[in-house]
C-alpha cells in the first residue's frame, strides 16, 4: 500500500474495508429488523416498522447532504457510523434482557433511518476526496463490488445466524461489524478537502440546500445524469428484487432457485464492476449509457427463459451490464461535481437511487397481478432503455470524459466554468 491517493493507497484500502464491514452490518440489521417486525406484530405493524426507517431517510437525505458539505464527508461518516454502532449495541442489550416489541422496533428503525440520511451522502462522497478524478470510475467499481459481495454475504448468513445464535447473537455480530468499520475509518485522513467543507459557512442550511439544488438543475451533465441514474435504479430494482422470487415460484424452482437468481445477478454485477478497475474508457457517459441499454434489453427477455440454468446466466449478464453502468455514471457525477457541493449532489443521487424504489416495487407488482410477468418485465426493460437513451441523446453526456485531458470531452474544467457562470 502507498500513502498517496489512489486505489492502492492505505487510505482507500482502509475506507473500502470499513465500507465492507458497514454494509455487512446494514444487511444483517435490515434482515433482523424485518424478521422481528413480522414475528412481533401484524403485517400492518411490520410495514410501519420498515416505513419508520425508510421514510425519514428519504425525507432528510438532502439535509444530510448539506450537513456533509458543511463539516466534511470523512468527519460526518466517522461520527454517524459511531452512533450507528451505539444504536445497534442498545438493540443487542435489549434482546439479551427481554423481547423487543413493536414500539421499540419503530424507535430503533427511526434512529437508523435518521442516521442513514446523513451517513449515506457522507460515505458516498468519500471516494471523491480520496482518489484522483481519473480514478473515480475504478473506485466506484471497487465500491460496487464490495456492495454486491456484502449483499450476498448478508443474505446468505442472516438466516443461519438467526437460527444458530438467535436475535441477540445476530445483533451482537452486526454491532461488532460496525465497531470494526468505525475503527478502520478513524485513521483515514485527507488533506485535499476544500476549505468550504471545513470552515463554517455564512449561509443558512436552507440557503445551502437550495444552492446545491440550483447548481445541479443548471448543470448540463450532472442534472441529466441524476435523472438517468434514478430511472435506471427504478427500472432495475423491481425486476431483480420483486420479480425474481415470482419467477422462481411460477417456474417451480423454489427457494433455492430464487437464491441462485440473486446470486447470479450479484456475481455478474461484481464481475462487471471489477472490469472498471482495469478498463477506463475515454467517454464515460457514452459507455455507461450503452451498458445500461444492453442491460435493459436483457431485462425484457427474462420471463421467456425456459430453464433455471439459463435464467441464472441471464441474471448474471444483467448484473454484468449494471456494474459498469453504475461505476461509470456515478464516477462521472463525482468527477464533475466540485467538492464543496459533493455532499448535496450525492444526497440527490442517493435519493434518486433509493427514494423511488418503493414506487417501482408497487408498479411492478400491479403490472404482474393485472397483466402478467411478461408485460411487467418488458415495461421495466423499456423504462430502463428510455433512461439509457435519454443519456445518449444529451450531447454533453455523450462527450463527457472523466479525464480532463481527453479531447473527446467537452472539457471538465470548461464544464465547471460554464456552470459557475450560470
Amino acid at each position: 500500500m502507498t500513502a498517496e491517493g489512489g486505489l492502492s493507497s492505505s487510505r482507500f484500502v482502509l475506507f473500502g474495508s470499513s465500507l465492507g464491514f458497514s454494509l455487512a452490518a446494514d444487511g444483517l440489521w435490515f434482515i433482523l429488523l424485518s424478521w422481528l417486525a413480522n414475528r412481533s406484530g401484524t403485517a400492518l405493524e411490520a410495514s410501519l416498522v420498515i416505513a419508520a426507517g425508510s421514510l425519514p431517510r428519504a425525507a432528510l437525505m438532502l439535509v444530510g447532504g448539506t450537513l456533509v458539505d458543511r463539516i466534511g464527508a470523512l468527519l460526518t461518516a466517522k461520527a454517524t457510523n459511531g452512533i450507528r454502532f451505539l444504536v445497534l449495541s442498545v438493540v443487542t442489550l435489549h434482546a439479551v434482557v427481554g423481547e423487543i416489541n413493536v414500539p421499540s422496533l419503530v424507535l430503533y428503525a427511526l434512529a437508523f433511518g435518521l442516521l442513514d440520511a446523513i451517513y449515506l451522502p457522507a460515505i458516498n462522497s468519500i471516494p471523491a476526496v480520496l482518489v484522483p478524478r481519473a480514478a473515480l470510475p475504478a473506485a466506484q467499481g471497487v465500491v460496487q463490488t464490495i456492495e454486491r459481495l456484502c449483499m450476498i454475504l448478508a443474505s446468505a448468513s442472516a438466516g443461519l445466524l438467526l437460527a444458530g445464535v438467535g436475535v441477540a447473537g445476530t445483533a451482537a455480530i452486526g454491532a461488532a461489524a460496525l465497531l470494526v468499520s468505525v475503527v478502520l475509518l478513524l485513521p483515514v485522513r485527507n488533506g485535499t478537502e476544500s476549505q468550504a467543507q471545513t470552515v463554517l459557512p455564512k449561509e443558512s442550511m436552507a440557503r445551502e440546500l437550495w444552492s446545491g439544488l440550483r447548481r445541479v438543475a443548471k448543470d448540463r451533465v450532472v442534472g441529466p445524469l441524476l435523472v438517468t441514474i434514478g430511472a435506471l435504479n427504478l427500472a432495475l430494482s423491481a425486476p431483480i428484487n420483486i420479480g425474481s422470487p415470482r419467477l422462481a415460484i411460477d417456474n417451480g424452482w423454489g427457494e433455492s432457485g430464487f437464491g441462485f437468481l440473486l446470486a447470479g445477478f450479484g456475481v455478474g454485477a461484481a464481475a462487471g464492476a471489477i472490469v472498471m478497475v482495469v478498463w477506463r474508457p475515454a467517454r464515460a457517459g457514452f459507455w455507461g449509457a450503452v451498458f445500461a441499454a444492453v442491460g435493459a434489453v436483457l431485462v425484457g427477455t427474462i420471463p421467456w427463459v425456459p430453464s433455471l440454468t439459463l435464467a441464472v446466466g441471464l441474471f448474471a449478464l444483467v448484473g454484468l451490464c449494471a456494474g459498469p453502468a453504475a461505476a461509470l455514471l456515478i464516477g462521472l457525477v463525482q468527477a464533475l461535481t466540485p467538492k464543496q457541493f459533493m455532499g448535496r449532489t450525492m444526497a440527490l443521487l442517493s435519493f434518486a437511487a433509493l427514494g423511488l424504489i418503493p414506487v417501482g416495487y408497487t408498479a411492478f407488482g400491479l403490472l404482474v397481478s393485472t397483466f402478467g410477468a411478461q408485460v411487467a418485465y418488458v415495461s421495466f426493460g423499456c423504462l430502463e432503455l428510455a433512461g439509457a437513451l435519454f443519456a445518449l441523446l444529451v450531447p454533453e453526456i455523450r462527450r463527457a470524459s472523466i479525464n480532463p485531458m481527453e479531447e473527446v470531452s467537452a472539457g471538465i474544467e470548461e464544464h465547471d466554468s460554464v456552470v459557475d457562470a450560470q
